[in-house]
């Protein structure tokens, strides 16, 4: 999954989503969390801010679900659930201060 998403959109965040998550289930904590917070910072650049970030994969997931994929029952809507709660963290603000540095 993420050599086809870094030859598909190398700028694409979402593989070290992927990435922290593969370090995760192989009991990589501290990896998959540098993966996650990667995958934040990057998001941040992507998307020109972490709200528009958190808007884009909220978004997505409320068209997964009015398409009847659950986060239960569907690979993708989970993993955009995941996601948006890895970019929503402890708090928006301060996830602004520590990794969304826009200039």
């Amino acid at each position: 999954m993420y050599e086809a998403i870094d030859r598909a959109d190398p700028q694409n965040p979402a593989k070290h989503f992927y990435l922290g998550m593969t370090m995760q289930m192989v009991g990589q904590a501290e990896a998959a969390e540098k993966s996650y917070r990667v995958f934040r910072e990057e998001c941040c650049k992507y998307f020109m801010g972490i709200e528009r970030a958190v808007e884009h994969h909220e978004t997505r997931l409320r068209e997964l679900e009015a398409q009847g994929q659950t986060v239960e029952a569907d690979r993708e809507a989970y993993n955009m659930s995941q996601m948006v709660d890895i970019l929503r963290g402890p708090s928006l603000q301060e996830k602004r201060r520590r990794s969304c540095v826009l200039m």
